[in-house]
């Protein structure tokens, strides 16, 4: 319950009285997408009461980024008291709105979110607040609420970390009352490598020219990786369901790369002799089971909770959005087969595959910011990651995580070039978890650092941090002398990380041991 004092606007309302409460405990971790964070978490609020007041009422959270990165959109706890049409905001910390969203198809009760048409870009320091309407009032509230927010990279003012403003139409919320926090939400997506675990080394010598002179790297972390920055970036636009698309008869599955070829345009994507058509079906993907089978599509694809065993394959992804395929929602056993994923040269672009529980088998993955962000159990494995878009601050990784258990990057190609972050990097600061990650048999260059294995002594947490074996990978020489600019690995310390069988793929010390 909001004071009758606060606003003209307020006469009338009845106060009742909420018993104290905490919030969401710090183990309510963020959303799973890897980059992708919230300032509550997933849970429901451990305390709270539906408040009586049924005036409409702007209530939000202002909130501050610890690093530069967007915002996709606005959440709220739900209770099915809260009716009526939910109109979600960002604003500035002067009351400028940002961007705007109507929720649609909510669930009586839990979190609810809406994403707007477009991120919205932010940055590090700078105050913000996410906030929507509830016009018939009757939210759900905890009042002399406390505690701060369950991730690092997103702070509140502790307690002042809810405000209101009354009207029939959304307004700047910044009055406050009693410490109550109405359980409003930003979804954000961060840049890079933010956590407090990145490594921070600076290299001691230039990288030694081979025969052909080298430039001066051109790298521009220290090599301390940031984050994708996505300047007003395109998100996933809103899809409208459709028929669940109609399985077509396959091509004759492509072979496995021999052993001693590693993957590359001739051996990854879409086999030759296949006949593509265009996908009519829905971007929205929410049929266990579908099958996409030799298909051109040009509109991103969401896998929706439930859909689970859904199949791409024999198929093009050539798509403007911020990801080519989402997988965040918790569908299991996502495949994509013998395929390739094409940003189409969108520097609005994040990557071209976000999300858990998938495994990619020869895809072509290029002209994306990074090639992919992993969260749990993804498998990569016979894939060529190359090409990514460059920008004049787009930090690029071949594959990105910010916190995966159960992961096998398995015999891809992966070449970054000058300019970019990493081929593979285990950003460890704002993870809980980083444990049983296989890297393996892969050929790579390029980064700061061509990979960085997630755990660096007296930085990262070492209970975090667990089973990362990085073996038999060959690292090239064709972006740098040296693997990357500063050398092929980083933050690769025992004992939460194995080295073993690297070797060097070319150059004057081809065979010999990486390290």
């Amino acid at each position: 319950m909001i004071a009758t004092v606060a606003a003209a606007a307020v006469v009338g309302v009845t106060l009742s009285v909420a018993s104290a409460g905490a919030g969401p405990t710090a183990a309510q971790t963020a959303a799973a997408v890897p980059g992708k964070v919230t300032v509550w978490g997933d849970a429901a609020p451990a305390n709270g009461s539906v408040d009586s007041d049924r005036d409409s009422v702007e209530l939000g959270t202002p909130f501050t980024p610890a690093t530069d990165g967007v915002v996709l959109g606005v959440r709220f706890y739900k209770t099915p008291e809260n009716s009526g049409t939910h109109v979600g905001n960002l604003w500035d910390a002067s009351g400028k709105r940002l961007a705007t969203v109507t929720f649609s198809g909510e669930t009586s009760r839990g979190w609810q979110t809406a994403y707007f048409d477009q991120p919205v870009k932010l940055k590090a320091g700078s105050g913000y607040v996410a906030s929507y309407l509830a016009p018939k009032g009757r939210y759900h509230q905890t009042q002399q609420f406390w505690s701060g927010s369950t991730t690092d990279l997103l702070s509140v003012p502790k307690g002042n970390s809810g405000v209101y403003s009354y009207g029939r139409s959304s307004s700047f919320p910044k009055q406050t009352w009693n410490r109550s926090q109405y359980w409003v939400d930003a979804v954000f997506a961060p840049m890079t490598g933010t956590g407090t675990g990145t490594p921070t080394a600076t290299p001691t010598a230039t990288p030694t020219p081979t025969k052909t002179p080298a430039p001066t790297p051109t790298v521009t972390p220290k090599p301390t990786p940031t984050a994708t920055p996505t300047p007003t970036p395109t998100a996933t636009p809103k899809p409208t369901p459709t028929a669940t698309p109609t399985p077509t008869p396959t091509a004759t599955p492509t072979p496995p790369p021999a052993s001693g070829a590693f993957p590359n345009a001739s051996n990854t994507g879409v086999p030759a002799g296949v006949t593509l058509t265009p996908y009519t079906g829905p971007s929205r993907i929410t049929q266990p089971g579908t099958v996409i089978d030799s298909k051109l599509i040009t509109t991103p694809l969401v896998i929706t909770a439930g859909a689970n065993d859904v199949v791409i394959r024999n198929s093009i992804v050539r798509a403007n959005g911020f990801w080519l395929v989402l997988n965040d929602e918790g569908a299991k056993n996502l495949q994509i087969i013998d395929s390739e994923l094409d940003g189409n040269g969108n520097t609005n672009n994040d990557a071209a595959v976000a999300g858990r529980n998938y495994t990619l088998t020869r895809v072509n993955i290029h002209r994306t910011i990074d090639g992919l962000k992993i969260g749990d159990n993804v498998t990569v494995q016979d894939s060529y990651i190359h090409d990514l878009l460059m920008t004049s601050d787009s930090h690029n990784d071949g594959i990105q995580s910010l916190g995966s258990d159960n992961v096998k990057i398995a015999h891809n190609t992966i070449l970054v070039a000058k300019g970019s972050t990493s081929a593979i990097i285990l950003s460890t600061g704002s993870a809980q978890s980083m444990k049983n990650i296989l890297i393996d048999n892969n050929l790579m260059g390029g980064g700061a650092y061509t990979v960085y294995g997630g755990y660096q002594a007296g930085t990262d947490v070492l209970s975090r941090v667990g089973n990362v074996v990085i073996s038999n990978n060959r690292i090239t020489t064709s972006v740098f002398p040296n693997g990357g600019a500063y050398g092929p690995f980083s933050s690769v310390n025992a004992p939460a990380v194995t080295l073993s069988g690297n070797v060097w793929h070319d150059g004057p010390k081809a065979g010999q041991r990486v390290g």
